[in-house]
């Protein structure tokens, strides 16, 4: 149990309660009618000192979130850097893709993974969790790898390694936790998340590699 001290304001009632009761025992009051005065008023007092020594409530704690399981832990920082590889990647259409369309699709890209990520991040900060503030390695090297391709060159390597095969993997990833974790927040997260991913694969399935509409 959690120790309290009662304050001086608390002992003098005690005090107070206490003169109280004898006084009323004096005064012609049976033994155990005195007793049990002293009881209810021992208890009163205990209790107000108790809540001005956890004004939380009586040794509640406050509530926190769930904890993440290694698993938890796991997809986010995989899906954090996947979400920032995915942006940064598209970036790069607005000056190395040739066709309009393949460029409105790298828009909605970064505009939908920034999003994306930032909710992430609010999830994880909520747990002390820290994310990845950078692409992981074998994702940086995709990005280094496109940034040297431009025109039709781009718009086939963008359309076949993010928007087919990326964001496939995406779909499993998040498929999986959505059935793994046990956090409600993530998986909130998740559950919102996976029909964007879903609507962004369509959308490049239906693309043609040269940006045109299939």
């Amino acid at each position: 149990m959690k120790k309290f001290t009662a304050s001086p304001i608390a002992a003098s009632l005690a005090a107070l309660l206490l003169g109280t009761c004898l006084g009323a025992q004096a005064a012609g009051a049976d033994t155990d009618s005195a007793v049990q005065a002293l009881q209810s008023d021992r208890t009163i007092v205990a209790q107000a000192a108790a809540r001005e020594n956890d004004p939380e409530g009586m040794g509640m704690k406050k509530a926190t979130p769930a904890q993440l399981g290694k698993a938890d832990r796991a997809f986010m920082t995989k899906a954090a850097g996947a979400g920032l590889y995915e942006v940064e990647v598209s970036k790069l259409a607005a000056t190395r893709a040739a066709s309009p369309a393949v460029k409105s699709f790298a828009e909605t890209m970064v505009a939908d993974h920034t999003k994306a990520n930032t909710e992430l991040k609010q999830v994880a900060d909520a747990h002390n969790y820290p994310l990845p503030d950078v692409p992981p390695k074998d994702k940086q090297a995709i990005i280094d790898r496109m940034s040297k391709l431009s025109g039709a060159a781009f718009d086939k390597a963008y359309h076949d390694q993010v928007g087919i095969k990326d964001h496939k993997d995406d779909i499993k990833l998040f498929e999986g936790a959505s059935r793994s974790t046990r956090n409600v927040p993530l998986k909130a997260f998740v559950d919102k998340t996976l029909p964007t991913l879903n609507d962004h694969l369509k959308h490049a399935q239906d693309m043609q590699p040269d940006g045109k509409a299939g």
